[in-house]
This record gives C-alpha cells, sequence and structure tokens, in this order.
C-alpha cells in the first residue's frame, strides 16, 4: 500500500487530504474527546463540487490513508464514529464506508459509535438499524454511548 501522503492528484499532485489527516493525528493525540467523527469529512464535499480527484480512487488507496489513523484510534482506545448521513445524501453507505470499517476491524478497531448526524427531526436515527445489521455482518458486536461522560458498550 502506498503511504497516505502520496496519494495525489493526477493532475495537479495535490495530496488533496493531507492536512485532513495530519489534523486527524493531533486530534487523537489531544485526546479530550469521546469519539472520533467524520474521519471521512472531505469526501461528501469533494464530490459535491467536482473534485473527487482528489480523493483515492481505489479501496486500497483509501485503506493506506486512513491505516494509520485508526491505528492510532486504536491505540488510544477511542470509537470510531459511524455516520448513517451518507445513507441519505447520495453516498449510498455510511460514513466511513464500509470497506474503511471493516479495515478498522482487521486492524483490531471493535469500538464504535452509531449516529444519523441528524440536522432535521425526520432524520433523527434514520438508517442506524440498516447500518448496525451490517456491522454484526463485519463482525462487531457493539457500540458505545455515553453518558456523563462515561462511555458503555450496548450489544448491536
Amino acid at each position: 500500500m502506498p503511504a497516505w501522503n502520496t496519494i495525489k492528484c493526477p493532475t495537479t499532485g495535490f495530496a488533496g487530504c493531507s492536512q485532513y489527516i495530519e489534523e486527524l493525528y493531533e486530534l487523537i493525540e489531544w485526546g479530550r474527546f469521546s469519539t472520533l467523527a467524520h474521519i471521512t469529512y472531505p469526501y461528501r464535499y469533494y464530490r459535491k463540487h467536482g473534485r473527487a480527484y482528489l480523493l483515492p480512487q481505489d479501496t486500497e488507496s483509501e485503506l493506506a490513508m486512513f491505516d494509520g489513523v485508526l491505528r492510532a484510534l486504536i491505540a488510544a482506545g477511542k470509537p470510531l464514529e459511524v455516520n448513517t448521513s451518507g445513507l441519505r445524501q447520495g453516498m449510498g453507505c455510511p460514513l466511513p464506508d464500509y470497506e474503511l470499517l471493516a479495515h478498522y476491524y482487521r486492524l483490531g478497531g471493535r469500538k464504535l459509535t452509531v449516529g444519523s448526524d441528524a440536522h432535521y427531526l425526520r432524520d433523527v436515527g434514520a438508517g442506524i438499524p440498516e447500518v448496525c445489521e451490517r456491522l454484526r455482518g463485519l463482525g462487531f458486536e457493539t457500540v458505545c454511548t455515553f453518558a456523563g461522560g462515561r462511555e458503555t458498550p450496548l450489544p448491536l
């Protein structure tokens, strides 16, 4: 796999997500958060604004780009958020996608939170049952919830 910071746009040579990835590392090192959310945040907007060429063009490159971030997150003992909004916003998958979630699992990641990223009442909980079913199929057994700053695993 190529190193995440060598994934470049074929026409401009710009590493489109490198600064974002660096900031994810800084956030993990800082550690004052409950769950790491939106790790694939640029995907939605790069695609929407015609800049998909700045994103990894194949699964191997995507996994390479996020491999270190996922490893650092696992080492920090923090959960990864699975955001179902991609299902209702035309991406056809949660964010991160199932391939990246399977890679997280293969690396030893077991802590997840699941959210619908609802900005409207009608979207609260949208896609969560479907995504939880797929997560079970990937091998995940629990999701984390937080109350009073305390993490509690719940069975899927």
